[in-house]
């Protein structure tokens, strides 16, 4: 049975028959996470389960899937529909073999949570195809007086900034990177925040030392925060601090899980895949950066 602290079914669509026959454009959600707009018409069991009981998971289910009918190419549109219709047919056999009402409120709640699982990884696995993709494209960019070079998508907008360092944006990510000031030592090229002690940034923000470029940086990772995502990394370069910013400013959610299921719930796990895609393409970056001699 689908309970109110349930995870697992964060995926994709869930929508009655007569619906995905009837309606050309393949649109389940409604406008509230109250039942589906479609009960008006259910008549099987399971349609009335579902309309009764089970609504926020079908609106959920039925963003995953017109997300995931967006994203595939035009000529995989047609499997994807025939899919659904086929789990659609399954799911509906939970009324012929149940026994009770709680075996039909089990049997359903499974279809839904599997098929949830499998669309969702469908739109992960899509992000992460059109990510490698684009690494295959990625520029080498060797500039001068910087000591060091890295690789980037072909997608991501590249300048220079007034202070000698390196911009990247893509679709509201920044990295930024390169050396930053002149300091007197190690000690002086770390993380910092306005109003924060040192003690607490080292307690809170910290993570331990990240290999980058065969060198040892310090990581300091702000998490998930209303504004978006934050890494900071730093190291001493001979007199110089080189740091490298990533943030992602997509405003994703940091816990998609209190509201329960329905369609902001939905909202927010695709816009957390989205994010959290973002950021693995910063990774891709970092894992290509390269240094020649340090500069004195």
């Amino acid at each position: 049975m689908i309970s109110s602290g349930h995870k697992g079914g964060l995926v994709l669509l869930c929508s009655l028959v007569a619906c995905l026959f009837a309606r050309p454009a393949l649109s389940w959600a409604s406008q509230s996470d109250d039942a589906p707009r479609w009960c008006t018409n259910a008549k099987t069991k399971v349609e009335k389960l579902i309309c009764e009981q089970l609504g926020p998971y079908d609106q959920e289910l039925g963003l995953y899937y017109e997300t995931l009918l967006k994203m595939v190419e035009p000529s995989a549109k047609s499997d994807l529909v025939r899919s659904q219709k086929r789990w659609m047919a399954e799911r509906e056999q939970c009324g012929a073999i149940a026994k009770t009402p709680e075996d039909l409120n089990n049997c359903v709640s499974t279809k839904i949570r599997q098929r949830s699982d499998l669309l969702r990884k469908n739109i992960a696995g899509l992000n992460n195809g059109k990510r490698l993709s684009e690494f295959n494209e990625f520029h080498l960019r060797t500039y001068r007086d910087t000591a060091f070079e890295f690789k980037y998508p072909s997608s991501w907008h590249l300048e220079t900034t007034e202070d000698g360092r390196i911009s990247l944006t893509n679709e509201g990510e920044d990295m930024l990177l390169g050396f930053e000031k002149a300091v007197t030592s190690a000690q002086q090229c770390a993380y910092s925040e306005d109003d924060t002690s040192e003690d607490q940034i080292r307690r809170d923000f910290y993570t331990g030392k990240k290999q980058i470029g065969g060198r040892e940086f310090e990581r300091f990772d702000r998490g998930w925060l209303p504004s978006g995502h934050d890494e900071h990394y730093y190291r001493f370069f001979n007199g110089r601090c080189f740091a490298i910013d990533v943030s992602d400013n997509s405003t994703a959610a940091s816990n998609c899980f209190h509201g329960g299921p329905g369609s902001w719930e939905a909202n927010c796990v695709i816009k957390e895949l989205e994010a959290k895609d973002l950021m693995a393409y910063s990774d891709a970056v970092l894992r290509t950066v390269r240094f020649s001699t340090d500069k004195k």
